[in-house]
């Protein structure tokens, strides 16, 4: 429904959504090309556009240019005229989902001075190369070779010629000489077959509280704040939105979520739980704090610093917790698109896995007998007497 989409999508994405619909189908359906998820007639159409641009690009860009624009600055406009429907977001979030699943994995980088060898070595015959082939062919080819990279008889042929040996050493040697690694020593060995599944790579956050106290005289430090500042619990700056302790803290509850796939089926996307993870907090953002995790600063909550003492009238610190989030995607029957919201789970208490920010472990709110409570009951018999 449009109203799910409405409420649980934030104002700010979806107000970047709806604009950049179009351009998100746009580049969805080129990712399904190039990918060749559609069909091999558009995938094959890709390659003739591509060595048409190719080749034509200096004499269009010399004569056609301007009208080019113009018709750019035309379509535009009608384009991104239409108005959001509860279609449209549903077509963009589930364009979104499928750019993701769709685009390539980066390879990873060899170091610096790998990177240097190889341009050394490719530098001649680079310009061997260029001066026999003219550049707008060598794009052409290059670009052939992109587009085709992820074609399904290219995987039959690179799996064709991966069993031989022969193959595999030269191509080994050959990554040798560019990169100027030595070849690894071959030591056979027996390698039993895995039985168990391939874990799926997941989301991981970090939800964090703020736990807020100021010094009051006669009453030392209590929960009991300014009205007009953050409250005893909040979120983490700026914000400061108030929030439950973290003995009350409970993760979000599981999403189901159907969504078209853009082949006239129904795809389920389930979140089916999220993961306690103890992890400590990241580094950049650590500050000093004392033995109990404590950041204290002025009246005005600022100057932070692990110490207590003189002209420190307020301290915070943090509870943190890391989640994983375990998401899986099946195809299912046609029925409706939207989110299927799960009864309201009672609520529960999660203690003793909230750690504090410091050298101590918190084991959620204090105890009867903590120094905070003995100093507060102490407070109010006084004031009764």
């Amino acid at each position: 429904m449009l109203v799910d989409l409405a409420t649980t999508v934030p104002a700010p994405l979806a107000a970047a959504l709806v604009p950049h619909a179009p351009f998100l189908a746009a580049l969805r359906r080129l990712l399904q090309i190039t990918s060749w998820e559609s069909s091999w007639y558009d995938a094959w159409l890709a390659v003739a556009v591509w060595w048409a641009l190719c080749l034509l690009c200096e004499p269009v860009l010399r004569y056609l240019l301007p009208v080019l624009v113009a018709v750019v600055l035309l379509i535009c406009p009608r384009v991104c005229a239409s108005p959001a429907t509860e279609k449209t977001l549903q077509s963009t979030v589930a364009d979104l989902a499928l750019i993701n699943s769709l685009l390539p994995k980066m390879p990873s980088i060899p170091p610096p001075s790998s990177l240097m060898r190889i341009a050394a070595v490719v530098y001649v015959p680079y310009l061997l190369l260029t001066y026999l082939i003219p550049l707008p062919i060598l794009f052409a080819l290059l670009g052939t070779l992109v587009l085709t990279s992820r074609a399904p008889f290219t995987a039959l042929i690179i799996a064709t010629l991966s069993r031989s040996a022969y193959l595999r050493h030269a191509f080994r040697y050959l990554v040798s000489v560019l990169t100027g690694e030595p070849l690894p020593q071959t030591v056979l060995s027996y390698h039993p077959t895995p039985t168990s599944l391939v874990p799926v790579p997941a989301l991981r956050f970090l939800f964090t509280i703020y736990e807020n106290q100021r010094w009051w005289m006669g009453l030392d430090w209590t929960a009991a704040l300014l009205p007009g500042e953050r409250p005893s619990w909040c979120s983490p700056p700026p914000s400061h939105a108030p929030v439950s302790p973290p003995n009350a803290f409970a993760l979000p509850s599981a999403v189901t979520v159907f969504l078209p796939d853009g082949k006239g089926r129904r795809v389920k996307r389930s979140t089916f739980g999220i993961e306690d993870v103890h992890e400590d907090y990241p580094e950049e953002d650590h500050i000093a704090t004392d033995a109990d995790g404590w950041v204290y600063g002025d009246n005005k909550w600022e100057g932070p610093s692990g110490k207590g003492g003189m002209g420190k009238y307020t301290r915070y610190r943090r509870w943190t917790r890391v989640a994983i989030v375990v998401e899986t995607v099946e195809v299912v029957d046609d029925g409706p698109v939207g989110i299927e919201r799960p009864d309201p789970p009672p609520e529960r208490s999660v203690p003793g896995q909230v750690q504090a920010v410091g050298t101590m472990t918190m084991t959620g709110s204090p105890t009867e007998d903590s120094p905070l409570r003995q100093r507060l009951r102490r407070a109010l018999v006084k004031t009764s007497e």
